[in-house]
């Protein structure tokens, strides 16, 4: 998988991360509309591959739709290529502008994008904030992850007062 995705953008062996987000950014703004779609669907398919806990796993039909497809696509490529718009650790760094302010991180344990030491690390600096790490998840997926999030999401909507809703 990886070698497929390196090789539109016609990346070398030894391509970082950000140098194949920023040709992937560059071809899916370019004019020519059979070379975004093209780079489109091959990001969603590297996506599917790193997030996705199944050897045998088969690419996800959230990316048939081809504006769902595009979009995804754009967003991660142009984020991705500018490093989140942050300083290597900044979001760390600055954890303590967010006291006060609840959340909760919610993380898989078999993650394969994003180390859970992350979370954890953050969950650390920013004490306002509930850690859930999820045993059998993955990135976006797996047991007990859809279930901990819509837990979060109901708690948190029944404590925001209504008049603050509006």
């Amino acid at each position: 998988e990886w070698e497929r995705y390196r090789a539109l953008v016609g990346g070398g062996p030894h391509a970082t991360g950000t140098e194949l987000a920023t040709a992937y950014d560059a071809l899916l703004r370019g004019k020519d509309q059979t070379v975004r779609e093209q780079a489109a669907t091959e990001w969603c398919a590297w996506e599917d591959a790193v997030v996705s806990l199944d050897a045998q796993r088969k690419p996800g039909s959230k990316w048939d739709d081809p504006v769902a497809r595009m979009s995804f696509a754009r967003q991660c490529a142009h984020y991705f290529s500018q490093h989140g718009f942050l300083p290597d650790g900044g979001l760390l760094a600055n954890a303590h502008e967010l006291h006060g302010i609840p959340g909760a991180l919610i993380h898989g344990r078999l993650d394969l994008t994003a180390p859970l030491v992350t979370a954890y690390r953050m969950s650390q600096a920013w004490p306002e904030a509930e850690f859930h790490p999820i045993s059998g998840a993955g990135h976006s997926s797996g047991p007990g992850m859809g279930e901990t999030i819509g837990d979060v999401l109901d708690r948190f909507a029944a404590d925001w007062p209504i008049a603050e809703r509006a």
